[in-house]
């Protein structure tokens, strides 16, 4: 049986640079503003890893541990995978040797 680890941590939702709030159209269709807050990306933080991935608004993102925050913080995997792409790769190859060593 494969044991995951799971993280209790504080999630910060930035997923516009510029602006007041986000207009995010939910599964059910329906418009949703979200106050923006600049991610990690936007305060010149280092990223240091990859915590996990959820769905949020149809979008897939990253949980991003920040080498110069205490809490990680959802980065949309579009953003990720462009600032940075060996640590989004290093993330893909763990779960995988990890899903190996199950079956």
């Amino acid at each position: 049986m494969c044991k995951v680890n799971s993280f209790d941590t504080h999630f910060n939702f930035g997923f516009q640079k510029n602006g007041k709030t986000n207009k995010v159209i939910g599964k059910s269709g329906a418009h949703i503003e979200t106050p923006v807050q600049p991610n990690g990306f936007d305060l010149g933080y280092t990223a240091e890893g990859i915590m996990g991935f959820t769905d949020r608004y149809n979008e897939i993102c990253f949980l991003v541990k920040w080498k110069e925050a205490e809490n990680a913080e959802l980065v949309p995997a579009s953003i990720a995978v462009k600032r940075i792409p060996e640590i989004v790769l290093g993330f893909y190859s763990y779960r995988v040797e990890m899903l190996k060593n199950c079956l």
